[in-house]
């Protein structure tokens, strides 16, 4: 399993939807969205011509200031994903 490390990222939650985006960087972002069921969030990456992302979908398990899961599909592989809040 191979860990995906996102420099940045940002997530707007409005009721139980999710909107945002992760990257390499502010300047070159994936855009997400996403969407909570049973406690935990479902989050997938939209489609940009040209581009290669991580994964495809994601069920993250929140965890106060970090989300993390198992990715399967993807650039990467298999792999594990973890987002950590910045302060």
């Amino acid at each position: 399993m191979r860990v995906i490390n996102y420099k940045s990222g940002s997530l707007k939650q409005t009721g139980d939807e999710v909107t945002g985006w992760v990257g390499p960087s502010e300047n070159d972002p994936i855009p997400v969205s996403g969407k909570f069921r049973e406690g935990k969030l479902i989050l997938e990456t939209l489609a940009q011509a040209g581009r290669t992302v991580a994964f495809d979908e994601v069920v993250l398990t929140i965890d106060r200031n970090t989300m993390s899961g198992t990715i399967e599909h993807g650039s990467h592989g298999k792999g594990t994903i973890k987002f950590v809040r910045s302060k």
